[in-house]
């Protein structure tokens, strides 16, 4: 008997309000299928990027993948530091290679035809190196070398310090 009460109410409550009841159901319904498309277009999206994860590794899960794709990372990381250190060891090698030169070609004597005369510098990275001035006459070639220390050696001529000074500006220009 007790029970009977409150059940008739809320039945005739739910008549009465049929119509409102209807339309917060409709609301509700269009709310989950606007979810639900939302959800299906993500969960496409996922498949298309797990598919590209995935692309050629048959049978593999995603953390076999990833885990060979961190190995390879890591050995490609491990690559790239032995060929920075070797790079490295050249570029010190390199300092003590020739790398510039001068040279100054000049008509040291008024009696000869031309500048068939010259002066050569050659020095590495920190201007140590060599420079060989040749002196032609007619009655002969003389071959004279001087050792360059930091772009200095003592008693130059003009054209000596002209072919230094041509060096030294390749050496800025870097050619």
């Amino acid at each position: 008997m007790t029970l009977e009460k409150p059940l008739s109410n809320f039945f005739s409550l739910l008549q009465a309000n049929a119509g409102a009841l209807f339309l917060v159901l409709l609301v509700f319904l269009l709310l989950l299928s606007i979810w639900q498309v939302v959800t299906f277009s993500e969960l496409r999206r996922l498949k298309v990027i797990y598919a590209r994860l995935t692309q050629g590794a048959k049978g593999s899960s995603l953390e076999q993948i990833l885990l060979q794709q961190m190995e390879q990372v890591r050995a490609a990381m491990a690559r790239m530091e032995e060929l920075d250190s070797a790079l490295h060891a050249l570029q010190r090698a390199s300092e003590y290679d020739l790398q510039h030169l001068g040279i100054v070609r000049f008509n040291p004597f008024t009696n000869t035809g031309g500048d068939q005369s010259f002066t050569l510098a050659l020095t590495d990275a920190h201007g140590d190196g060599a420079l060989i001035t040749s002196l032609h006459s007619r009655d002969g070639t003389r071959i004279y070398a001087r050792a360059l220390h930091a772009w200095d050696a003592m008693h130059l001529g003009d054209e000596e310090r002209q072919a230094i000074a041509q060096a030294r500006e390749r050496r800025r220009n870097g050619s």
